[in-house]
């Protein structure tokens, strides 16, 4: 369970991916309780946590391969055995709840579909451009195609779940950066205006871009008055 990335949804939203000990974490502080939905590679869908939990418990299972009886194994050893094709849909499986043998394909484990490679499973977004639509992708090839402007903030995307297409910047997909604090928050002047306030990232940028030069007057909370910016200590 090392090495799961885990996902949970909150406000309609999904987080993640998260490590296992972060979910652990959450799971200690209360961010996720019993009711809050969850996911990870190898569920079918989001179930609730404290179904998961059930889940989780060591359930015992016996299986035939090569025409020999194995076990008891736990859940987890068996799925690896499904999902290594050492065991098909059409091997014997059999646990303490049934009355006998089943084949894979109709016992409990029936549901678990073979782990999607990563790139498999994120690229599920559309988008149009040029009136065409595109796709699919993942999330972070619509943040590149933002980041370069192929794509507007207003440009229209969708994936499987919408019921329209949507802007980008109305999307789920809207990365908004943090919100800076406001020892870290910058005006300039020009034209005998104010301008702000600004991040620290972006003063920089606009120090690179030649929107702000050395002879313009900044100032930030904390200052006793407008200074050069070659003058202030950054």
């Amino acid at each position: 369970m090392t090495d799961k990335e885990w996902y949970y949804a909150q406000y309609g939203k999904s987080i993640g991916p998260i490590s296992e000990v972060r979910f652990q974490e959450l799971v200690t502080n209360g961010t996720i309780a019993d009711e809050t939905y969850i996911w990870c590679e190898g569920l079918k869908d989001w179930i609730h946590y404290k179904d998961y939990k059930k889940e989780e418990r060591k359930e015992e299972w016996f299986y035939i391969l090569d025409k020999k009886q194995r076990g008891p194994v736990e859940t987890k050893t068996l799925l690896q055995l499904i999902q290594d094709k050492t065991l098909t849909s059409e091997d014997y499986v059999w646990k303490e709840e049934y009355a006998d043998w089943k084949k894979i394909k109709d016992s409990d484990l029936s549901y678990f579909p073979p782990i999607p490679k990563k790139e498999e499973k994120e690229k599920v977004w559309f988008y149009l451009q040029n009136q065409e639509i595109k796709g699919p992708v993942c999330p972070d090839e619509i943040q590149n195609l933002i980041q370069s402007q192929t794509l507007q903030a207003t440009s229209f995307v969708w994936k499987v779940g919408l019921s329209d297409w949507v802007a980008y910047n109305q999307s789920e997909l809207l990365v908004l950066p943090p919100i800076p604090s406001k020892d870290e928050l910058w005006f300039y002047a020009k034209e005998g205006k104010s301008i702000g306030p600004i991040s620290k990232d972006i003063l920089f940028s606009y120090i690179e871009k030649g929107i702000i030069t050395d002879n313009t007057y900044v100032w930030q909370s904390g200052m006793e008055d407008w200074v050069l910016l070659k003058n202030c200590k950054l």
